[in-house]
C-alpha cells in the first residue's frame, strides 16, 4: 500500500489503472487486488479518484 501511495504523491497528473500496474515488476494475483488498495488509499485521504480521459485515474 506504502508503494502505490509513493507513485501516487509522485505522479505529475492522475494517473489510470494500467498506468499505475506498470510501475510495478510483480505480475500476477496482486493486481486484483489494487483497486481494493485504491479504495482504502482514498478512505484514508492519501488518494483521490478523478476522471483521466473519461475513465478512472487517481492522484495522491
Amino acid at each position: 500500500m506504502r508503494a502505490v501511495a509513493a507513485v501516487l504523491a509522485q505522479a505529475k497528473s492522475p494517473l489510470p489503472l494500467p498506468a499505475i500496474e506498470a510501475h510495478f515488476k510483480g505480475r500476477g494475483a496482486w493486481t486484483k487486488s489494487l483497486p481494493t488498495l485504491l479504495a482504502t488509499l482514498e478512505a484514508l485521504g492519501r488518494a483521490q479518484a478523478v476522471a483521466v480521459d473519461g475513465e478512472a485515474g487517481w492522484r495522491g
